[in-house]
């Protein structure tokens, strides 16, 4: 029964080897090798001589951080009680060229700067960048829906713009970090 227990945990290893899955803080961990070479490593397994064995695995290599995705489901209440004004501004997209319009950058309204004139045409800028995306005229006493929108579309933006994008140390999060449904 001895030799049948080692060749057991011998084999039990060499799939922990094959499948080197260490797990902290959230954050799966895959030890990566170069291509059909395996990670290096060292391993035994040692009879305590009463009935009990120790086994002992170390691998070493690159590994590849693989951050748990986020699943986020957003609830908008569409019910009468969502009509009315809320008392605070609220934004409306616009094709106009007045000034005074704004932009939607990095999840916010910001302020747009007009530049040109009405015979060679208008430009928006914000922070010494044209800018070319949808206008927004402000209005005051906004619904309360299109201020709920204006949240959901904030929040979206910040979370779905991690998706796919580089980390400061340099790694990259997958195109599927975050998920969003709208109920």
């Amino acid at each position: 029964m001895g030799q049948f227990f080692k060749k057991a945990l011998k084999v039990l290893l060499s799939v922990l080897m094959t499948f080197s899955l260490i797990h902290t803080s959230g954050v799966t961990r895959t030890v990566k090798a170069a291509v059909g070479d395996e990670p290096a490593h060292s391993k035994s397994l040692i009879d305590n001589h009463d009935g009990t064995y120790t086994l002992a695995l170390s691998v070493t290599g690159d590994s590849e951080k693989n951050p748990p995705k986020t699943y986020v489901i957003v609830i908008l209440d569409t019910s009468g009680s969502m009509e009315g004004n809320t008392g605070s501004a609220g934004y409306e997209p616009t094709n106009s060229t007045d000034n005074g319009l704004y932009g939607f950058v990095n999840g916010q309204y910001v302020s747009l700067t007009r530049q040109g004139g009405y015979w060679q045409g208008y430009t928006f800028w914000y922070n010494g960048e044209q800018y070319t995306g949808q206008r927004y005229n402000r209005k005051n006493n906004a619904d309360r829906l299109d201020v709920a929108k204006q949240a959901i579309r904030s929040l979206s933006y910040s979370l779905l713009s991690l998706n796919g994008a580089t980390n400061e140390d340099g790694t990259t999060n997958p195109g599927d970090l975050f998920e969003m449904a709208l109920i």
